[in-house]
């Protein structure tokens, strides 16, 4: 391509060059007496060459840049923007296990109005993300800055007394794990997200009147099947599925990447809490316009007993 690009312009200049060489030869010419009609064909033939190699040129430097900047932004509008829309549609993995997953804490540098976190030990999995990368010394103190940001915040953590515990269970340990080491497992967890609860709860019931908190939260239990892990931080949506033969934890990450489809999850969740939203599911609520706290310790001893007998009758610790 180089090569042909060298000879084309060679041949154009040689050109051009030939035609002012022909009409200045047809002026000596006429002033040299020569016959007027030899003279003339030369002129013709020089003006000839000249038009055409000079309309080349131009052709070359400007309408062929002009023609080659308009056929990259047709592209540009056209055919790539329609491409991105394209991606855009449903979801698309972004990690392949949640465990160790960067997205996950995006929630604690950026400012954001809402944040919804769903899972059966959300807590528990988004504290060792806090403790890793961040400057908190765990979940309660992130929790307490979005709320003197103004951040209104709702947390599910699944009812360990559910029914839905048992399917887990063996759902989660058809690929060979004992079905007593997995329970515990899971109790264990679930009892790490209710001690931070706990945690959160009793920091901003001492930080209510010291600091100006203007966000509001609800940390509330569900029983409902968890088909996913739900993170919503602002717009942005993380799904990660629980699987048969599978740790939640080992599981991908989704990115919800279209507003329809951030809706349909956004209102499948919403369903789930309104269901859940009741005295006997609220663990702790505040509400910054009446500087309002309530935690419920009916509710938290009630699960620490259970999920202590739990434990003790599956005592084979992994």
């Amino acid at each position: 391509m180089k090569n042909r690009n060298f000879l084309i312009g060679l041949i154009t200049y040689s050109l051009l060059i030939s035609g002012l060489f022909f009409i200045g030869l047809s002026i000596l010419g006429a002033v040299w007496g020569w016959d007027e009609s030899f003279t003339a064909i030369i002129k013709e033939v020089g003006i000839v060459l000249f038009s055409v190699t000079t309309l080349e040129l131009i052709h070359e430097t400007v309408l062929r840049k002009k023609l080659v900047e308009e056929t990259v932004e047709y592209i540009q509008k056209n055919i790539l923007d329609g491409l991105k829309d394209c991606n855009l549609m449903g979801m698309r993995l972004v990690a392949q296990q949640r465990s160790g997953y960067h997205g996950y804490e995006k929630w604690i540098n950026e400012k954001n109005d809402e944040l919804f976190f769903a899972g059966r030990s959300v807590l528990h999995t988004i504290e060792k993300y806090v403790k890793k990368r961040s400057e908190y010394n765990g979940i309660e103190d992130a929790i307490l800055q979005k709320l003197k940001e103004g951040t209104t915040i709702k947390i599910l953590i699944l009812d360990p007394r559910s029914v839905v515990i048992n399917l887990l269970t063996s759902e989660e340990t058809m690929n060979g794990q004992s079905q007593q080491v997995r329970y515990f497992e899971m109790m264990r967890d679930i009892k790490f997200s209710f001690a931070i609860a706990d945690k959160i709860g009793k920091l901003i019931d001492n930080k209510k009147n010291i600091d100006r908190l203007t966000g509001n939260i609800t940390i509330m239990l569900y029983s409902d099947m968890p088909y996913f892990a739900y993170h919503r931080q602002g717009n942005e949506v993380l799904i990660g599925y629980y699987f048969i033969r599978e740790v939640g934890s080992k599981s991908g990450v989704y990115k919800i990447t279209d507003e329809f489809t951030k809706t349909e999850y956004n209102n499948h969740f919403e369903c789930i809490w309104n269901h859940n939203n009741d005295d006997n599911h609220i663990l702790i609520t505040y509400i910054a316009e009446h500087n309002y706290f309530h935690a419920n310790r009916d509710i938290f001893n009630a699960i620490y007993t259970h999920v202590d007998d739990a434990m003790k009758q599956n005592a084979t610790t992994p």
